[in-house]
């Protein structure tokens, strides 16, 4: 968060610490370092680039980014058992908002909107996702069209 806040060594250092604490597990073997805040997301698949002048960080860091996965690249694979909780769950109206910076940041489009598909949930775009709540339109108006 610091290096967009105009921070760039104390965010470049963050960037060092999460990589030490995630190396343990990279050097096991791990398959994915899952994030679920997008724009966090966006960052961290781009350690890589952002230190790869550090003779100490460079390979780690492209190694974390090749590992970082939006949760929705995670759960896409098992659809079918996500729809199964889905269709137990007590919620009968609920919507995804995919969010801007993991279609257009991580450039991750597809999987959650299939996902919504395989589980019969409405699937929406911001522009209409905000639209609908302020204007309290039913969900079935939410368009998909837009992904």
């Amino acid at each position: 968060m610091r290096y967009h806040l105009d921070e760039q060594e104390p965010g470049l250092n963050d960037m060092r610490r999460n990589i030490d604490a995630w190396w343990p597990f990279v050097e096991q073997g791990v398959e994915a370092i899952v994030i679920n805040a997008s724009g966090c997301g966006v960052t961290v698949k781009e350690y890589g680039h952002y230190l790869k002048h550090d003779t100490d960080y460079a390979e780690k860091a492209r190694r974390v980014s090749g590992l970082a996965r939006d949760l929705s690249e995670v759960l896409a694979p098992g659809a079918q058992s996500l729809a199964e909780l889905v269709a137990a769950s007590p919620l009968k109206r609920v919507a995804y908002h995919p969010p801007c910076t993991l279609q257009h940041g991580q450039k991750v489009r597809g999987h959650a909107k299939n996902c919504c598909k395989v589980c019969d949930l409405p699937f929406s775009c911001p522009p209409t996702a905000t639209f609908a709540a302020v204007r309290q339109a039913p969900i079935r108006y939410y368009n998909l069209s837009c992904l």
